[in-house]
C-alpha cells in the first residue's frame, strides 16, 4: 500500500519539437503548479530538434530545469532518454509540449496512484480548439476513459504518471520503429500492462492540448484515425503478435470499416446541417480507422509525422533478443563481416571487441552484406540483423543466396590442392586485369545504405560503430560516430605500391582518410604507433587503442624440439599471398636445404602454393590452430605490406612462440621490450635469422620468454579498458549534456 506524505522525488518530463512558444507557456505554468505533501520535483527538456531550438530558463518557480539535446526527429528515442534519465528518481510525469496542465495536475496524479495503489496514472486530456471551431469536434481531440480508478491496458503519454523501479523492472522501452510514425506510447504501455503493471486512470488530473488551426478539420482527424488503426494492426501483426491476434484484428477492421461506411450513408441526407457534418466527420473516422490496421498487418506503418504520409515496411522484432537492460547504452554496430565466423584477423579482431562491448552495453549488431553469414547461424548472445536473414522455427537462418555462396565455397575449398592453384591463379589474372591488385574497401551501395539508415532510426541506439572508414554513413542527427581503423588506410596503399601493387580506390590518401575520419566523434585503432598518427591527423578527435585479445597459451617451450616445424598462418588477402609467394621462391629453400626443416601452411593462403612443392605442408583451414602453434618450433611472418597489427604475429605471442617478421609484419610492436621476434626484410636476413634461430635452442628459449612476457598487452582484462569507456561514456561532442 502507497502512504502519502513518504518523500518521493519526482521527474517532470517534457519531450519537445520546434514548439518554442508552447514548451515557453507549459514551463511557466509549472512554476505554479502545487506539489503533494513530501514531493520534491525537477523538470527535464528533451529537445528533439537537429536544430537545437529549444530555450529553456534555468529553473521556472522553485523548480529545476535541465535540458537535453537529442535531435533524433523520433520521439521514442526521445522518450526512452527519459527513462533513462529518470534513473534515480521514485516518480516520472510526462507531459507533451502543447499541453498545459490544470492546477492540481501533479497532486491528482499523485493521489490517485496511492489510492488505487497502481504503477500507472493516466490522466484526463482537454482540448482548446481555436475560435469559432464547432462544438462537436472537441471529441475527436480529448482523452477521457470515463469513472475515476477506471482500469486500462493502454494509455499515452501527454499525461501519465509512472512508478519508476516498476517501469525499470521490467525493460520495457518506447519502440523506435513507430517514433515517426506515432503509436510508441499505446506500445509502451501496453506491453506493461502484459508485464503484470496496474494502469489506472485519474478524471481530476487535468491536462489541456492546445490543438492549433492546422489539426483542425477532417482531412487531419481522418490521417490521425488512420495512423491510429494502422498502430493497431502492427501491435497485433508484428510487435505484440499473440495467437489469433491477426484474425482477431482484421474482424475488427471489417467492423470499424463497415461502421464507418453506414455513418457516412445515414449522415448523406443531413450533410448540410452541423449534425450531418459531425455524422459524416465520424463515419469517415471510423472508416479510416478501419482500413488503417489492414496495412498494420501486413507489417506496413505510416510515417505520420513528416511533412508526407510514407509507408514503410516494420520488421518484427527477434522474440529471443528479450527485453533491453534499462540503464545499459545500446550500441549499434554496421559490419561487412559476421564476427561470428572468425576465420580472419579482421573478424577476430571485431569478436573480441564485440565480446568485450556486449558484457557492460546493449549491442545490436547490422550486417548489410552476406560476407560470412551461413545458413544456419549459431546461437549468440548478440542481437544480429540482416536483409539476408530470414527466421525459421525460432531462428536465424541464410537466405538463399546465402546458402549457395556457403555451398560454393565448401565446394572450393574440398578441390584437390592443384584445382585450387589453378582457381586462385585465375582470379589473381582477372583482378590485375581490372586494374587493382588490391581492393583497400569499398563504399556500401545505394541499397544497402538505404537499409543501415532505417536500422539505425529503429535501432534505439545512441551510438553507432563503424568497422572501417569504408563502411560510414550518414546517421540521424544526435548519433555519436565512432570508427574502427584496423588500419591507416593510405599507409596500406603506400606499402602495397612499394611492392609493386595497384589499390582500389586510386585516390586514397591522407587528406582523402582524414577528411572521412573527421565525420567521427571517436577513432578506435588497432595498435599503439597508428593511434599516434591519427591523432596528429585528427586534432581534437579522441582516438583510443584497442588491439585484439587472445587467452594466452601456457605452451610447452619448443627450444629443445628437433624436427619440429616453422608455420605459416593466414587467409587468401594479398598482403599474405605476396608473402608467402616470396617465402617460397626466395628464401624457404635455402631454409630447408640447410635445417632439413618442413614449412606448414594454416589457411585459406595455402591455396597458392603450387602442388609438389618440396618441404611445404598445407593444411587449408584447420580445427585445431593451437595445436599447430604447439608443434611448431617457429613462426614466420614474411610479410612485405600492409598496415595494421599482424593477427598471426600477435598469436604467436600468445602461444609463446618464438618468430622471424619483417619490419611490416612487426608494425605496431617495434616498441616492446624485450621483443619476442626477430626483424629482416631483405630475403638473405630473412633466411639467415630463420636458420640461426632454428639451430640455436638458447636463442628460441629467449625469443619464448620475451612473447610470454609481451603477451599482457592482449589480456582481455586491460587491453580493452579505454574502448568500453568510450562506448559507455554519457557525454559526446555531438550531443550536449544537462544543462
Amino acid at each position: 500500500m502507497r502512504v502519502s506524505g513518504v518523500p518521493r522525488r519526482l521527474l517532470i518530463a517534457v519531450c519537445t519539437y520546434r514548439r518554442p512558444e508552447g514548451l515557453s507557456n507549459l514551463l511557466a505554468s509549472l512554476a505554479d503548479l502545487p506539489l503533494p505533501p513530501g514531493v520534491s520535483a525537477e523538470v527535464l527538456v528533451v529537445d528533439n530538434d537537429p536544430e537545437r531550438s529549444a530555450r529553456v530558463p534555468e529553473r521556472t518557480g522553485s523548480l529545476t530545469v535541465r535540458l537535453q539535446r537529442v535531435g533524433a526527429t523520433n520521439i521514442a528515442v526521445a522518450r526512452n532518454v527519459v527513462l533513462d534519465a529518470a534513473d534515480g528518481f521514485d516518480l516520472l510525469a510526462m507531459i507533451d509540449d502543447d499541453e498545459l496542465p490544470r492546477s492540481g495536475w501533479v497532486t491528482g496524479l499523485v493521489r490517485s496512484m496511492e489510492l488505487h495503489d497502481c504503477d500507472i496514472v493516466i490522466g484526463r486530456v482537454r482540448a482548446s480548439l481555436p475560435a469559432g471551431s464547432p462544438d462537436w469536434l472537441t471529441r475527436h481531440y480529448e482523452v477521457d476513459h470515463g469513472a475515476d480508478g477506471r482500469t486500462l491496458t493502454e494509455g499515452i503519454s501527454g499525461n501519465a504518471l509512472l512508478d519508476v523501479r516498476a517501469v525499470r523492472a521490467t525493460g520495457v522501452r518506447f519502440e523506435p520503429g513507430l517514433g515517426i510514425s506515432g503509436g510508441e506510447d499505446q506500445c509502451f504501455f501496453r506491453q506493461l500492462s502484459r508485464h503484470g503493471l496496474t494502469i489506472r486512470y485519474a478524471a481530476g488530473a487535468v491536462t489541456v492540448e492546445q490543438v492549433p488551426g492546422s489539426r483542425i478539420g477532417p482531412r487531419y482527424l481522418v490521417r490521425r484515425s488512420m495512423r491510429a488503426g494502422n498502430t493497431l494492426g502492427l501491435l497485433d501483426g508484428r510487435l505484440m503478435r499473440r495467437r489469433w491476434s491477426v484474425p482477431k484484428r482484421a474482424v475488427k477492421a471489417a467492423g470499424w470499416t463497415a461502421r464507418g461506411t453506414l455513418g457516412m450513408l445515414a449522415a448523406l441526407p443531413l450533410i448540410r446541417r452541423a449534425e450531418g457534418r459531425a455524422g459524416a466527420t465520424d463515419g469517415l473516422v471510423d472508416f479510416a480507422f478501419g482500413v488503417g490496421m489492414v496495412p498494420g498487418l501486413l507489417g506496413l506503418r505510416q510515417e505520420f509525422y513528416g511533412e508526407h504520409t510514407t509507408w514503410r515496411r516494420m520488421r518484427r522484432p527477434d522474440p529471443a533478443a528479450g527485453p533491453r537492460v534499462s540503464g545499459a547504452p545500446r550500441i549499434a554496430w554496421v559490419l561487412r563481416e559476421d564476427p561470428r565466423s572468425r576465420t580472419t584477423g579482421h573478424r577476430r579482431w571485431l569478436g573480441s571487441l564485440l565480446d568485450a562491448a556486449t558484457c557492460s552495453t546493449d549491442t545490436v549488431v547490422l550486417l548489410p552484406t552476406r560476407a560470412g553469414l551461413r545458413p544456419w547461424q549459431r546461437d549468440s548472445a548478440l542481437q544480429v540483423h540482416s536483409p539476408h536473414l530470414r527466421k525459421w522455427r525460432g531462428r536465424q537462418v541464410g537466405s538463399l543466396a546465402v546458402c549457395t555462396g556457403t555451398a560454393a565455397w565448401w565446394c572450393y575449398e574440398h578441390l584437390p590442392s592443384g584445382v585450387q592453384y589453378a582457381v586462385a591463379r585465375a582470379r589473381r589474372s582477372r583482378r590485375h586485369a581490372t586494374g587493382a591488385d588490391h581492393v583497400l574497401g569499398r563504399d556500401f551501395s545505394a541499397p544497402q545504405t538505404a537499409w543501415i539508415r532505417e536500422a539505425l532510426e529503429v535501432s534505439g541506439a545512441h551510438t553507432v560503430v563503424f568497422d572501417s572508414v569504408f563502411s560510414m554513413i550518414d546517421t540521424p542527427a544526435g548519433m555519436r560516430r565512432i570508427v574502427l581503423s584496423a588500419d591507416v588506410v593510405h599507409r596500406r596503399a603506400e606499402s602495397f605500391a612499394t611492392i609493386g601493387y595497384r589499390t582500389f580506390p586510386p585516390e586514397v590518401g591522407p587528406e582523402w582518410e582524414a577528411q572521412r575520419l573527421g565525420r567521427a566523434d571517436a577513432v578506435v585503432s588497432i595498435q599503439w604507433d597508428e593511434a599516434r598518427l591519427l591523432e596528429s591527423m585528427l586534432p581534437g578527435t579522441p582516438v583510443v587503442t584497442a588491439p585484439p585479445t587472445f587467452p594466452v597459451r601456457c605452451l610447452e617451450s619448443a627450444a629443445g624440439a628437433e624436427g619440429a616445424d616453422c608455420l605459416f598462418v593466414g587467409n587468401g588477402t594479398a598482403h599474405n599471398v605476396d608473402g608467402l609467394r616470396w617465402l617460397m621462391d626466395e628464401i624457404w629453400p635455402v631454409v630447408h636445404g640447410r635445417t632439413g626443416a618442413r614449412l606448414r601452411v594454416v589457411g585459406a593462403v595455402g591455396s597458392q602454393v603450387p602442388p609438389d612443392r618440396p618441404a611445404i605442408d598445407v593444411l587449408g583451414k584447420v580445427a585445431d590452430l593451437d595445436g599447430e602453434y604447439a608443434r611448431a618450433r617457429l613462426v614466420l611472418v614474411p610479410l612485405r605490406a600492409g598496415s595494421g597489427l599482424k593477427i598471426k604475429l600477435a598469436e604467436a605471442i600468445c602461444h609463446g612462440r618464438a618468430s622471424i617478421t619483417t619490419g611490416v609484419g612487426a608494425q605496431g610492436l617495434t616498441r616492446v621490450a624485450p621483443a619476442p621476434f626477430v626483424i629482416a626484410d631483405s630475403a638473405a636476413d630473412f633466411t639467415e635469422r630463420t636458420i640461426e634461430v632454428l639451430q640455436t635452442p638458447s636463442r628460441r628459449a629467449q625469443l619464448e620468454a620475451a612473447a610470454r612476457h609481451c603477451a599482457r598487452l592482449f589480456d582481455p582484462e586491460h587491453a580493452h579498458r579505454q574502448f568500453l569507456h568510450l562506448l559507455t561514456e554519457p557525454a559526446h561532442r555531438r550531443q550536449e549534456g544537462a544543462r
